[in-house]
């Protein structure tokens, strides 16, 4: 299992839909073993049949977001989707069971700023492949 022994603590707030919170990811925070990235756990609350989009954007670091349920159980997972390096995923619950959205970064060791936006409805997810690391 990727998930950290301190998995329960990583938890950093609850995101409504309709919300916008900044973060930050630091060397301090959770990191998967897997492929040693960092990241923050935020809960949201969720109405099933209601489609909702989530945007993790940073100019600090290429984003990486995931949606979980529990135990970090892996929902849906986006890297390039919200336009150039930023990630974007587009979810409809079936069920009221609250998911987890994982601020995360695409490779290993990276940390610095992010904005997690939550809106409801469905919007568009660019096809993989436009983030580019400069000239």
């Amino acid at each position: 299992s990727d998930v950290p022994a301190n998995w329960e603590m990583t938890m950093i707030g609850m995101i409504q839909i309709g919300e916008t919170v900044e973060g930050t990811l630091t060397t301090e925070d959770a990191m998967f073993t897997s492929d040693s990235t960092y990241f923050q756990r935020w809960v949201i609350p969720i109405t099933p049949g209601q489609p909702f989009t989530v945007d993790l954007t940073s100019d600090d670091f290429d984003a990486y977001v995931l949606l979980t349920r529990g135990g970090g159980d892996k929902v849906l997972e986006n890297d390039d989707g919200g336009g150039a390096c930023n990630a974007r995923l587009v979810y409809t619950p079936a069920d009221d069971r609250p998911l987890r959205i994982l601020a995360n970064t695409a490779r290993k060791h990276e940390a610095g700023r992010y904005v997690l936006r939550v809106t409801a409805g469905s919007a568009g997810v660019d096809p993989k492949g436009q983030c580019f690391d400069g000239p």
